[in-house]
């Protein structure tokens, strides 16, 4: 009895967390995904893919990277859209300060985006930050959630779960088409 009621309590949070994003997913068009300053194939790799699964679901997903990045990368699916903040600072911030939500992922700290954490701090968009690393940063994010490594999978599940969908649900929980 114990361990159901712990395991409970423990995926009660995790629940609640998933419900929120995906609502706030459902609400947004504009989806900024931002990585570490000198960004490695964790970073890039995840963000990549997280554009890719974002924009299937028609969101309108930008991937800023603080600045460039090694070259033996520039291979990954989707490297020609990143936009690099230290060379193009007025259309980063434009499109950051236009997010609805910002995924923070791969780092734990907004001083490991140099002078691009400044706009991020700034922007009134959800916040969400997806890590790895230990002790991050207590005031981020303002508005939003961070998501500790466990819990990840349970949100990649609802991107993957065929009910999701952000315009109010246009497929059943079991996946099929309905109208509206």
């Amino acid at each position: 009895m114990f361990q159901i009621v712990y395991l409970f309590l423990f995926l009660r949070p995790m629940q609640e967390k998933i419900i929120n994003i995906k609502s706030v997913l459902q609400n947004s068009t504009n989806i900024v995904i931002t990585v570490h300053k000198s960004p490695d194939g964790d970073a890039l790799g995840s963000a990549l893919a997280l554009s890719g699964v974002l924009s299937k679901l028609d969101h309108k997903v930008t991937v800023v990277s603080p600045n460039s990045y090694a070259p033996f990368l520039y291979w990954m699916k989707g490297n020609e859209d990143i936009l690099i903040y230290s060379e193009n600072i007025e259309e980063a911030t434009k499109v950051t300060q236009n997010a609805d939500i910002i995924f923070m992922l791969d780092y734990n700290h907004l001083s490991r985006i140099g002078d691009y954490s400044n706009v991020v701090r700034g922007s009134d968009a959800f916040k969400l930050m997806i890590d790895h690393h230990q002790e991050p940063e207590q005031d981020v994010p303002k508005n939003g959630d961070r998501l500790r490594p466990h819990e990840c999978s349970s949100l990649t599940h609802q991107f993957r779960h065929p009910g999701y969908d952000r315009d109010d649900h246009k497929r059943s929980d079991h996946g099929a088409e309905t109208t509206k």
